[in-house]
């Protein structure tokens, strides 16, 4: 096996793509030639759920072996400073550009410091806002290092049994208490959370992808079938505003469409086709991306304000440019700081 799956690379850089269109969607709503588009970039914040599946498949590709062979504390070590090294960097330079340009400051020192610490699993509560994520990211190494000290034949049962084990918990709360359930009030919700789930489900295809090699061959019938559960996954959410609101329900919907897709990109890596390099190089900064773009869109905001004005030839231009010096500027910082970064925390 590479060491490096171009094509889950590439759902990277699509994950990050879809998130950057999603909160991108109001500044193009602005220009009408634009305006079209917009409707289909309302579920772009699905990206997140690609992100949870592919996380899960590659912390248990990279973590069944080591922590039999280096311990617990030795895994969690590094998949924390794989997080941090890169974080705060990206914290400071947000910050600085907030401050400095957007003239936007932390409402709190408490703030400041639990989201320095990534102790918020709230976007509202966020100073960066998208980095709500990596608090559950922070939180699935240690649900997933605990099954990895265990022996790797059980894995897939254990696996399967907190899936079941979390499902019937949440839909308890649906059945004996509605109002609990759709209140987001069910006791434990983090710790029970629902997203844990699709971190599960990448754990649960790395499994086959390393012991079932011929699931992923059958590549025109594997594309088949993960599109049909990508379309269901999506027309299942169109049913209830709930879809997107309440996690359980979201994994059942957009979770599966994830999972899904990154079944599709593991049988394509098994194929004859490439992923467009592109792709591949947007994926190696999506973690940057993900973090800067909802700043850069601020800044970009900022500068359309004052400079551009509303001449629409103008303002289209400058909106289709947008996202692309954002793709750029993120990977400028990878290239700079983020790759050392990562560099730094095998060290560790």
């Amino acid at each position: 096996m590479p060491d490096k799956l171009n094509w889950l690379q590439a759902g990277r850089g699509l994950a990050a793509l879809m998130v950057l269109f999603f909160h991108m969607a109001p500044h193009w709503a602005l220009v009408p030639a634009l305006t079209p588009l917009t409707p289909l970039m309302q579920w772009g914040f699905s990206g997140v759920d690609v992100f949870f599946v592919i996380s899960g498949f590659v912390v248990y590709q990279s973590g069944v072996h080591s922590v039999a062979a280096r311990g617990l504390v030795d895994f969690l070590k590094k998949r924390f400073a794989r997080i941090y090294f890169n974080y705060w960097p990206a914290f400071i330079a947000i910050t600085i550009i907030s401050i400095v340009i957007l003239d936007t400051y932390p409402k709190s020192l408490e703030q400041t410091t639990f989201s320095f610490f990534l102790l918020y699993p709230k976007f509202w509560d966020n100073w960066i806002a998208s980095a709500w994520t990596l608090t559950y990211e922070l939180y699935f190494y240690f649900i997933l290092g605990f099954i990895l000290l265990t022996k790797i034949e059980h894995h897939r049962k254990i696996l399967s049994t907190l899936i079941a084990g979390l499902f019937v918990w949440h839909f308890s709360w649906f059945y004996f208490s509605p109002d609990h359930f759709y209140k987001e009030s069910i006791p434990l919700t983090f710790i029970l959370n629902g997203f844990t789930v699709e971190f599960l489900f990448g754990a649960c295809i790395a499994i086959a992808f390393k012991n079932h090699k011929n699931l992923f061959n059958a590549t025109w019938i594997n594309i088949a079938l993960a599109w049909l559960i990508i379309i269901a996954g999506f027309y299942i959410s169109t049913h209830s505003v709930f879809f997107t609101r309440i996690d359980i329900l979201r994994t059942i919907s957009f979770g599966l469409a994830a999972a899904a897709l990154v079944f599709l990109l593991l049988t394509l890596e098994n194929s004859k086709f490439k992923p467009p390099k592109m792709l591949v190089a947007i994926g190696d900064c999506s973690f940057s991306l993900y973090l800067f773009h909802g700043t850069l869109l601020g800044v970009f905001g900022w500068i359309r304000y004052r400079f551009v004005g509303d001449d629409s030839k103008l303002l289209g231009i400058y909106s289709i440019l947008m996202p692309i010096l954002i793709i750029v500027i993120s990977y400028a910082w990878y290239s700079a700081i983020e790759n050392r970064a990562m560099k730094l925390s095998k060290k560790i």
